[in-house]
């Protein structure tokens, strides 16, 4: 059986059972990366340039960790889009590319081209044609069905952990799912919030039948979709929440503006919220001392005053 290596970084954290799935139904013996760690962290930061931001050098760290252990085709799809009039980072479009200038020439970089600009129709098409390379068709579809009930059920989970707001603390875990999803990057910090009791929400949980219910909170539609999931989230549990915490790769422009807009929301509504930009000099001892003040304020607002200020 053939091995095919997927990267744990970027849109892994977002579509990982689907990619799983699909890819094991089709014949392949899927191979994935550890969780990031400093050896990954470093091969990123010596196959990238300084331009990137932490997200790229980490995906470019897990490829090479693949490659290094002997795996010779490597899936590194090249998203576009994945819903209509929205788009993801230009330079995760160029991942393919980047990534073929980073390894050796007999490795074989898998890259399907993801574009769901047309609709979901044209999605399916995109993941069915790219299968057809390696399976007959019927054994694609059969695959592709496989994939999509994995990712529901996946995502149906995540779901479901927020049914319930709890009487503690409960704070919105906001930023990529790259970032909130990778422990390494983010200092552990969900962990480091649960071991001080507090109930946290990320985007990853967010009910998309709910918010198709609520009013955008901005006028103008948003065509980044980490912006448009960040502030859908935010939108739906804004009345629930007692602090939010922003997470955004250091040097990212737009999440720097996406990141003024949330903050705008939040203080209207008088959400106290904390900022974390991280990059690779980032420390995970430095975020923790951050959160743990922070939580102390959210406490001392919660039990006791209402007079503290919502920028963190």
């Amino acid at each position: 059986m053939s091995q095919i290596g997927i990267p744990r970084a970027l849109y892994y954290f977002q579509y990982n059972r689907l990619w799983q799935t699909f890819l094991g139904e089709l014949g392949f013996q899927v191979v994935i990366s550890p969780e990031t760690n400093r050896e990954i962290l470093n091969m990123g930061l010596l196959s990238s340039v300084d331009g990137f931001c932490l997200p790229m050098k980490i995906y470019m760290g897990h490829v090479q960790y693949l490659v290094k252990n002997g795996i010779d085709r490597i899936f590194v799809p090249q998203i576009i889009s994945v819903r209509k009039k929205e788009y993801i980072c230009p330079n995760f479009m160029g991942l393919p590319d980047l990534i073929a200038q980073s390894v050796p020439s007999d490795i074989e970089i898998i890259s399907p081209t993801v574009d769901g600009r047309k609709g979901r129709k044209k999605l399916i098409g995109d993941y069915l044609s790219f299968g057809r390379i390696f399976a007959p068709l019927e054994r694609v579809k059969f695959a592709w069905e496989k994939a999509e009930q994995a990712q529901a059920e996946y995502d149906l989970f995540c779901e479901n952990i927020t049914s319930i707001m709890a009487p503690k603390i409960n704070l919105l875990f906001l930023g990529p799912c790259y970032l909130t999803e990778d422990p390494f990057l983010n200092g552990d910090l969900i962990n480091e919030l649960d071991s001080l009791g507090v109930h946290v929400i990320t985007q990853k949980q967010m009910n998309s039948e709910a918010i198709m219910e609520k009013q955008s909170l901005i006028s103008k539609p948003l065509f980044w979709s980490g912006a448009k999931e960040s502030f859908d989230t935010l939108n739906l549990y804004l009345d629930k929440i007692d602090g939010a915490v922003i997470v955004s790769p250091f040097g990212c422009g737009a999440q720097s503006l996406v990141n003024v807009l949330l903050n705008k929301c939040l203080q209207e509504h008088g959400t106290p919220n904390l900022e974390l930009y991280l990059d690779e000099h980032s420390s995970s001892i430095g975020i923790q001392t951050r959160i743990e003040a922070f939580i102390d304020l959210l406490e001392r607002k919660h039990y006791h005053e209402n007079n503290l200020s919502t920028s963190g």
